[in-house]
């Protein structure tokens, strides 16, 4: 069988992750698997800095990170509750009306299962939340799950090398 070089990518960003992570580097840099809010490829993780598209990892609350887990969303990771965190790109911050539309929500996810969102219709973004999306329709971003308490932003990411 002869690999992708997609997967090919991915088993060397494996690797590097591995072995970033035992010489505990992996509080600086860190690796994105998923092309849903930035491209493939390591990212420096610097203190948060979250701001109008700024690209932050953060924590899920632990309900909607319990659902995500069960649905394959998202695997396990070091989160509270034991699931991986997110990076998506910040949309709206405090006091920032933002548009939940019915026309970029999906009714399904990829394996024909219903999805629940968050109310359609405008919001303010609350005082200590952001508003995060994905640029992939399938993202599972803030469309779904509300806004993201800041205090759940464990870094801002920006790009190293990336595919």
């Amino acid at each position: 069988m002869v690999a992708t070089p997609l997967q090919k990518a991915l088993a060397i960003g494996l690797f590097v992750s591995s072995v970033l992570a035992v010489i505990g580097a992996s509080h600086l840099i860190g690796f994105n698997s998923s092309p849903s809010a930035a491209p493939v490829g390591f990212y420096w993780r610097t203190a948060p800095r979250p701001g109008r598209g700024k690209l932050i990892e953060f924590c899920l609350p632990e309900d909607v990170a319990e659902f995500a887990e069960a649905r394959g969303y998202i695997g396990h990771g070091s989160c509270p509750g034991g699931t991986e965190s997110l990076g998506k790109i910040v949309m709206g911050m405090p006091g920032d009306t933002v548009m939940a539309d019915p026309l970029s929500a999906l009714r399904t996810d990829s394996g024909g299962r219903p999805m629940e969102h968050f109310p359609f219709g405008q919001y303010r973004v609350p005082a200590g939340e952001v508003w995060v999306h994905g640029t992939a329709r399938n993202s599972f971003d803030s469309r779904y799950f509300g806004p993201v308490p800041i205090a759940n932003i464990r870094a801002s990411l920006e790009p190293l090398v990336t595919w």
